[in-house]
């Protein structure tokens, strides 16, 4: 009759597993912050991860009368109903045409769902907290509201952190 631990069936504890299992723990502890990268206007902004349901191939999206024109409408999602923003014109950028990398992120605020229309998604980035730094101060005016910081994972990388509560905030009918 083979025995349990042989056929695999059970695992024992070593040693060597023991604190193979602590040192991969303490790794992750490292890093606070995990983000989603992605590309708006050849610059790199990003989200923490916990805010993003979903991620969304460009679809169909029906238009809201006299909706801010950084809301291009709403989508329907699951039976939920979800405004779509323009994150360019929400940022106040230039808007460009739909590419083939074009997403919608599904973001939440408060149990409310949106849709931020990014150029492209990059990839999910793990940071310290020692590696976000402040906005600068020469961001001011309105925009500064939209920025909470700035990310620099590698020396030679920097990624835009975005307010997302700050970004999702408008009134329908206003031009907020």
């Amino acid at each position: 009759m083979p025995s349990r631990v042989s056929s695999g069936i059970m695992q024992l504890a070593t040693d060597e597993t023991y604190h193979h299992g602590y040192a991969r723990r303490d790794r992750a502890a490292e890093y606070q912050r995990e983000v989603l990268a992605f590309q708006l206007a050849r610059e790199e902004y990003a989200l923490d991860i916990l805010r993003i349901r979903e991620i969304l191939k460009m679809r169909s999206i029906t238009d809201v009368p006299r909706a801010p024109t950084f809301v291009l409408g709403i989508v329907a999602l699951r039976g939920q109903v979800i405004p779509v923003i323009n994150l360019r014109l929400r940022l106040r950028m230039p808007s460009t045409p739909v590419g083939k990398d074009t997403r919608i992120l599904i973001v939440t605020r408060d149990g409310e769902q949106f849709g931020l229309i990014v150029d492209a998604v990059n990839q999910v980035v793990r940071m310290r907290d020692e590696e976000i730094e402040p906005p600068p101060p020469m961001i001011g005016g309105v925009e500064s509201e939209f920025v909470s910081g700035i990310g620099r994972p590698r020396a030679d990388r920097l990624l835009i952190l975005l307010n997302l509560d700050a970004v999702v905030n408008f009134s329908v009918g206003g031009r907020k």
